[in-house]
Order: structure tokens, then C-alpha cells, then sequence
């Protein structure tokens, strides 16, 4: 009988996803916000030119949304929730 085979297997190194998510700044954030906005450019458009994915560029501009709307809800009556506002 021959020498007995060794055989390898190399298993593909797995790849964390935190190492591959980009962190962009808030001042980035409310730029591009800005720009896509503002410039009449379809946000396809400002989303490559600044090197974004569309869908984080298009999820930027909803929350900014959110929170702008948020801000003023209500019609201002006080709910008396807070401890520090009266009933």
C-alpha cells in the first residue's frame, strides 16, 4: 500500500461585519443631509458622490425628518408626566 493521503481543509476566514461598517460623523451626517436636499440632485446622485450606500444616505434624511417632526408635536398642552411639571 502507498503513504496515506493528507488532505487539508482550509476553512474562508469569517468575516466580522463590525470590521466592514464605516462610521461616519454627525457633522457628515447633516452635510450630506443638506446636500441632498438642497442640490436638486437625485439622492442616487449625492449618494455616490459622497461614497455612501443610497439606502444609508435615504435612511439619514428620514430620521432627520423624524426628529424635526417630533420636535413639534402636539398641540402644547403639558401632560403632567414629568416630575417637574405640574398636573
Amino acid at each position: 500500500m502507498g503513504e496515506p493521503q493528507i488532505r487539508v481543509y482550509f476553512r474562508p476566514k469569517e468575516i466580522d461585519m463590525a470590521e466592514q461598517r464605516r462610521v461616519f460623523t454627525k457633522e457628515f451626517e447633516l452635510e450630506a443631509i443638506c446636500l441632498s436636499n438642497e442640490s436638486g440632485k437625485q439622492i442616487n446622485r449625492v449618494a455616490a458622490e459622497l461614497g455612501v450606500p443610497r439606502s444609508t444616505l435615504t435612511q439619514w434624511c428620514a430620521e432627520a425628518a423624524a426628529e424635526v417632526t417630533e420636535a413639534f408635536r402636539g398641540n402644547g398642552k403639558r401632560t403632567g408626566t414629568h416630575p417637574s411639571i405640574g398636573a
